[in-house]
């Protein structure tokens, strides 16, 4: 939900996104950007019982006059390193500059690693390369360790990426969703975003709060910020 709420902005800023998932179809993405787009239920979009024709056609019509470029996607989800890399040159020979990877976990590199540590530290230095070499903008979501996920106390930290110290070192800015701090309230829920490592300038914290109806996610107003839970609430 966070990585697709980023790519909704870009795309409203005229950015040429490519959204490379290892799990989802792209069926599955088109129907989460176009609820998140156009504020329609996701219920509504997706297969079952909610989906709601009238609604998937507003959402349809609301999409065509939207001002925003089109999401790129993998036809099908993919997890093999070197065919990701081919994917994302061919698509920046298009305009893209910036992508997606979800998650860094599942990608299969070219030595085929058994081991995390290492499977993951090849492909970290080989998207820090991309980036670097080509202007790139690379977003790679990954997981926490267990050790970071099975705890609700303290929150978590950014040596606690799943597949060690590579993620950190070769990331320009990390960000991690603060579980111990998560508040549902109804439909929405208020958490945190740790900004634990930022090259370009200072670390920090960011008041969220989710509306999964629309699957958005908005920054706190100063004054709310109050309001937002603490650990142990």
């Amino acid at each position: 939900m966070l990585a697709l709420n980023l790519v909704a902005a870009a795309l409203q800023k005229q950015e040429q996104v490519l959204y490379l998932s290892l799990e989802m179809t792209r069926r599955q993405l088109q129907n989460r950007m176009a609820a998140i787009l156009t504020r329609t239920p996701v219920n509504a979009l997706e297969k079952g019982d909610s989906q709601d024709t009238e609604r998937m056609l507003e959402a349809g019509r609301l999409l065509v006059h939207a001002d925003t470029s089109p999401l790129w996607t993998n036809p099908e989800p993919e997890n093999a390193l070197a065919r990701l890399v081919d994917t994302m040159l061919d698509y920046q020979s298009r305009g893209c500059r910036l992508f997606v990877l979800d998650y860094l976990q599942l990608i299969r590199g070219a030595k085929n690693e058994r081991d995390l540590y290492d499977r993951v530290t090849e492909v970290s230095m080989t998207l820090r390369q991309f980036a670097s070499s080509r202007s790139a903008i690379i977003l790679a979501l990954s997981q926490l360790n267990r050790q970071a996920t099975s705890q609700r106390v303290e929150a978590p930290m950014i040596h606690q990426l799943a597949g060690g110290s590579p993620l950190e070192n070769d990331s320009d800015q990390v960000v991690i969703l603060d579980h111990t701090r998560y508040q549902q309230l109804g439909d929405r829920a208020r958490t945190w975003l740790i900004l634990g490592k930022n090259r370009h300038g200072p670390t920090g914290q960011i008041a969220i709060e989710w509306d999964y109806r629309y699957l958005t996610v908005r920054e706190a107003l100063p004054d709310e910020v109050d309001d937002w839970p603490t650990h142990g609430k």
